[in-house]
């Protein structure tokens, strides 16, 4: 059984360059890749207050990313943005801002039809709210109602449970050949 885990990246990607052609595509890398680090930021001055030092986190952020990037657009881009998000998103929690918290759900669901780094996106999130319980489990109750949710929703997909057999193959394959694995 055949599985397009990145079925709804092919469909933007697709759609942009029937508007623009590699220049769409190109400004859509760049646009991507200048939210994922205003999201950085974002939630390390959430961290670490107005007067913290960003600097450092942003180069150690910066560097990957522009050496990952590369020139061509993958659907990776997509798990790089989201992941800031998230990373926002539970900074924000952390301070005590938790209506962010329940459209996690959502971007889950789109993050599974854009690309298969969801897998990261779910061990972020179930880590960190089992740091959250070992802290305070009561308060945490909300982060893994959340996080449940944000489960099932990885089901709507064309797919069903068969992506989520293919994304457990996909992982466990060996693949000396891709570097980023």
């Amino acid at each position: 059984f055949w599985v397009d885990h990145e079925w709804l990246s092919g469909v933007l990607f697709y759609q942009l360059t029937r508007l623009g052609g590699d220049n769409a595509l190109l400004i859509f890398t760049l646009i991507a890749m200048s939210l994922t680090i205003l999201l950085v930021v974002w939630a390390q001055k959430q961290r670490l207050g107005q007067n913290g030092v960003i600097l450092p986190w942003l180069l150690l952020t910066l560097v990957p990313l522009f050496v990952v990037w590369e020139s061509v657009v993958r659907c990776k881009v997509f798990t790089f943005g989201f992941l800031a998000l998230l990373f926002l998103v539970l900074e924000r929690w952390n301070q005590g801002d938790r209506k962010w918290l329940w459209g996690v759900p959502l971007l889950f669901a789109v993050w599974t039809n854009l690309h298969g780094g969801v897998v990261a996106g779910l061990g972020l999130f179930g880590a960190f709210a089992t740091a959250e319980s070992l802290k305070d489990f009561r308060r945490s109750l909300a982060l893994w109602v959340c996080f449940t949710a944000s489960c099932v929703f990885t089901l709507i997909n064309p797919y069903g449970t068969r992506l989520w057999v293919y994304l457990l193959q996909a992982a466990t394959m060996d693949r000396p050949e891709i570097s980023e694995w």
